[in-house]
């Protein structure tokens, strides 16, 4: 995935998708601007406030902290954020394009679109 990322020309568009948009995408699209020379705070908070729902697969996330040699960083924000959600709260994959949180079923689009500039 970075090596298929990394030709991409300043100001780029890519789009990373998965099923439901919070997971893999999240976890992917943070690594490709990580490699891109973003900082991982800069890269998180950018998906973040694209995806806020976002929930970043945690295999994921420890290999994009073991490649980039971010010190476990990566891995101890991600606990972190974990940790701040209220259970009751937590995204729940329904169905693809579906999220529940809480008792609100809020519909979301199943596809991640970063701008890679």
């Amino acid at each position: 995935m970075l090596d298929f990322t990394a030709d991409l020309a300043p100001g780029a568009s890519l789009l990373v998708h998965c099923i439901a948009g919070i997971s893999r995408s999240t976890a992917a699209t943070i690594s490709i601007l990580v490699a891109r020379g973003m900082p991982w705070r800069a890269a998180w908070d950018a998906v973040a406030a694209v995806r806020p729902c976002m929930m970043p697969n945690a295999r994921i996330i420890r290999l994009i902290d073991d490649h980039h040699e971010l010190g476990g960083e990566l891995v101890a924000h991600l606990q972190a954020w974990w940790a701040a959600w209220d259970v009751r709260e937590r995204p729940i994959n329904t169905q693809a394009g579906s999220v529940i949180i809480g008792q609100h079923a809020t519909a979301v689009d199943p596809l991640l679109d970063a701008n890679l500039s």
